[in-house]
This record gives C-alpha cells, sequence and structure tokens, in this order.
C-alpha cells in the first residue's frame, strides 16, 4: 500500500522556507477551485448504476475527498453496485425455485414416484450446487464493492480520517511563519 501524501501544513519535518515554498506550490498546482464530477457513458447507460453515482454524489456533497480525476474510480463503483444488485436479485430467484423444487422432489419422493432415490438426489445436488456457485459469486462481488468504498472514502474509517484530519488542522500563526 502506497504511503499517503501528507500537505505541507501538515508536515512536521523541518524544511527550509525554499523548501516549504516549493511544496506550497506544488500543492497548488494540484489543487482545483471547482470539481465536477460527470458520468461517464457506461454508467449513464445502465440505470442501476447512474442511480448510484447520483445517490453517491449527493452523499459526498460537502466532503472534499474526490477530483475530477476519480470519475473512473467512482464509475467503477457505481457499476459494482449495479452488478451487485443484479447478482442478489438472481441469487433470490435461484433460492426460491431450488426451494421449491427440493419440496415438490421430496414430496414426490415420499409419495413412492421414484423407483429409486438416486435421480432426485442428483436433482437437489445440481441445484444446490448451483446456489452455491452463485452465491460465491455475490460474496466476490461483494468484497470488491467494499475494496472501491474504502478507496473513496466512504467507509467509517475514511469518514474518521477526515473528520481527525479537519480536527487537527489549526490556522497558521505568526510564530509559525517565522519560525517553521
Amino acid at each position: 500500500m502506497a504511503t499517503p501524501v501528507k500537505k505541507a501544513e501538515n508536515m512536521k519535518k523541518h524544511m527550509t522556507i525554499a523548501e516549504r515554498e516549493k511544496r506550497e506550490q506544488a500543492e497548488q498546482e494540484l489543487e482545483r477551485r471547482f470539481v465536477r464530477l460527470i458520468a461517464p457513458k457506461r454508467v449513464k447507460e445502465d440505470p442501476a448504476a447512474s442511480a448510484y453515482w447520483k445517490s453517491t454524489i449527493a452523499r459526498m456533497k460537502g466532503l472534499t475527498l474526490l477530483d475530477n480525476v476519480d470519475t473512473d474510480l467512482l464509475a467503477s463503483y457505481c457499476l459494482a453496485r449495479a452488478r451487485e444488485d443484479a447478482l442478489r436479485d438472481d441469487y433470490e430467484q435461484l433460492r426460491e425455485k431450488t426451494e421449491k423444487t427440493i419440496d415438490r422432489t421430496l414430496k414426490r419422493v415420499l409419495e413412492g414416484y421414484y423407483e429409486d432415490n438416486e435421480y432426485p438426489a442428483k436433482v437437489i445436488r445440481a441445484l444446490v450446487t448451483d446456489e452455491m456457485t452463485l452465491l460465491k459469486t455475490l460474496q466476490a462481488q461483494e468484497r470488491l464493492v467494499i475494496a472501491y468504498q474504502k478507496e473513496l472514502g466512504l467507509t467509517p474509517n475514511g469518514r474518521q480520517r477526515l473528520a481527525k484530519q479537519r480536527a487537527t488542522e489549526r490556522p497558521v500563526t505568526e510564530e509559525d511563519e517565522l519560525y517553521g
């Protein structure tokens, strides 16, 4: 994991005035006065991803976490959330189908419909295997979404770091300017 970048005002390292000015100038070149995140085409084409885009932007209003260059990361997050929803719907449908089929098959077994129990066991095993495969895919998608949330600062830890950083910021005094 890369070392987080520190702003010059938060650095405790002793720097000369020239070093500090050079660092602050470099930081100002990277800052944007106006940030406008525009959803990429692939997000606009997916209604669920577009809804996640809008809700995420609305929730992050006032937080200075994202920049214009973060649109691809945010787009990937929104698309991952949309895929997660689709997988969850597919899983619920398959689960209902599996339960109904197992109930119907067991009822037929008890009624003596099958001569041997090998066929019903194969059917049940195949359905449960399909369900477990889809569940594993869904869990992998959930882990991916959580990874995106961490990168975007949407987790409690990300917000806590931001609050801590803002709380420790103090105005630059005349003494700081004189003595660094």
